[in-house]
């Protein structure tokens, strides 16, 4: 019973996100902060539950989904977003290292990850702004995706 009321805490604070005019993500992201600082008081947490675990998949995996057909597969292989991808990926991978040296083994793997942005998040954006068809809309989302290709690999090392 716990999770309608967590749902339905997310989905009001959606509403008032989108009521100010930002994008109803927003709202939902606050409303995953707020829950988990709670989680202490309450005594549940989403792991303790696992269907919010699984609602949570479930929606960016159809958001990913959505992001999927309105792309062509042309916008992703073009040379704007494989260079700007590498290049993105290649200087903040640089920029990051060294700060990182401290952690011996470690700064090349939180390098990596710490050069990736969330797919999910800009493509609603985009979504939400009608501009996921703009160029830049698919320039900024093959981007990502190629990001997203590149934590697979990463992961499997």
């Amino acid at each position: 019973m716990p999770e309608a009321i967590w749902i339905t805490f997310a989905f009001v604070l959606g509403l008032g996100v989108k009521a100010v005019g930002l994008p109803p993500l927003v709202g939902y992201l606050a409303a995953g902060f707020v829950l988990s600082g709670l989680s202490s008081f309450t005594g549940l947490s989403v792991e303790q539950t696992g269907v919010l675990e699984h609602v949570a998949h479930l929606g960016v995996l159809l958001l990913l989904f959505t992001v999927g057909l309105k792309l062509k597969l042309k916008s992703i292989v073009s040379p704007e977003v494989i260079g700007g991808g590498l290049l993105h990926f290649g200087i903040t991978c640089l920029v990051f290292t060294p700060g990182l040296y401290w952690l011996l083994d470690l700064d090349w793997l939180l390098a990596i990850a710490l050069s990736f942005s969330s797919t999910v998040l800009a493509a609603k954006v985009l979504e939400g702004k009608r501009e996921i068809r703009a160029f830049h809309g698919r320039v900024a989302i093959g981007i990502l995706i190629m990001q997203d290709l590149i934590a697979l690999v990463v992961m499997s090392l």
